[in-house]
């Protein structure tokens, strides 16, 4: 068995300095963290995670609450949190807010070090995981748009200027009837991507009058009913759906219809989840990075677990247009 004294005699270093290293302490300096890490991966030497939250006082859990554990949509997000727990010797527990006893007994039982909370729209559920965060001292780090009267660091997609690329490609590329299909109306990133969108269509000059908004509720089957209300007639020539679930949805409606995509109607999306590039004809979308989101998350809150102040209030992080064949180009 590799023992802590094997990997300070490798990389020349104290067995106090590996210690902090492995306790991931910010007080050592990085060249000497990456010269003890390398001298432990070289010796396969694993710390006993046990013995380390007893000394330290810590669980070495971070909980990772979404809205949804089962969609695809927060796969890459999930496993970018998890490669940074993984590196600081971390385990994650993911839990779902629509489900709040399993979340308010993951607060009260204290089994975690920590919360990072994904939410897309307010609700008295967070604010009472917020609030019980803060009486506690708890580390939270925030996926989404702040609430106003919480100071938490938070990770947030630059959802308006995802839209506003969006909008100035479809008055690009002279799309003069649009339908705009949005989540439902107290849904923050949602109320982003409309604001966005319109900001860039008035920008390039479009008559917003030219503009349909429908509310939806980002499913496929309600993107599907959309379509099938307003596109039978053929009455727009493009359909920006404000995420990928709800574009799929209306993608189906047009291909049972056949309505030819983009011949006759453009669609884009915005997410770009995975399926995205594999729909028919694949998807023209806002890519925003779901990886960098959860690995960011969760490097902020294990520096606040190790009582080191976070880098900055806020982290915007930007959004690509992913341009594919399901929109007409000009």
């Amino acid at each position: 068995m590799i023992r802590l004294e094997d990997v300070a005699k490798d990389s020349g270093f104290s067995r106090a300095t590996v210690s902090r290293v492995i306790n991931d302490e910010s007080k050592v300096h990085p060249e000497t963290a990456k010269l003890i890490k390398a001298s432990m991966e070289k010796l396969g030497y694993r710390p006993n995670l046990i013995a380390r939250a007893l000394s330290s006082g810590r669980n070495n859990a971070v909980a990772l609450l979404l809205p949804d554990v089962t969609t695809f949509y927060y796969t890459n997000l999930i496993r970018g949190a998890g490669d940074a727990a993984e590196d600081a010797h971390y385990h994650v527990i993911t839990k779902s807010i629509s489900k709040p006893n399993q979340a308010e007994e993951l607060m009260n039982s204290n089994l975690v070090d920590g919360f990072i909370i994904r939410h897309s729209s307010f609700s008295e559920r967070i604010d009472r995981l917020l609030k019980n965060c803060i009486k506690k001292k708890t580390p939270v780090v925030f996926i989404g748009k702040p609430f106003n009267e919480y100071t938490c660091p938070s990770i947030v997609v630059d959802n308006v200027g995802g839209a506003r690329k969006m909008a100035h490609f479809f008055a690009r590329n002279n799309y003069r009837r649009i339908l705009f299909i949005g989540g439902r109306h107290d849904n923050l990133d949602s109320n982003d991507r409309k604001f966005g969108f319109r900001l860039g269509l008035q920008e390039s000059g479009f008559p917003l009058q030219d503009l349909v908004e429908v509310e939806g509720d980002f499913s496929r089957e309600r993107g599907y009913e959309i379509a099938r209300t307003h596109l039978s007639d053929r009455s727009f020539d493009a359909v920006f759906a404000a995420n990928d679930e709800t574009a799929m949805g209306v993608l189906l409606y047009l291909n049972e219809r056949s309505i030819r995509i983009p011949e006759e109607v453009s669609v884009a999306g915005f997410d770009d989840t995975f399926f995205a590039e594999y729909l028919w004809p694949p998807l023209t979308t806002i890519r925003q990075p779901m990886y960098d989101i959860g690995h960011i998350a969760m490097t902020q809150v294990l520096k606040m677990i190790g009582e080191s102040s976070p880098n900055g209030n806020e982290t915007i992080l930007p959004t690509e247009l992913i341009v594919r064949r399901s929109c007409k180009v000009q």
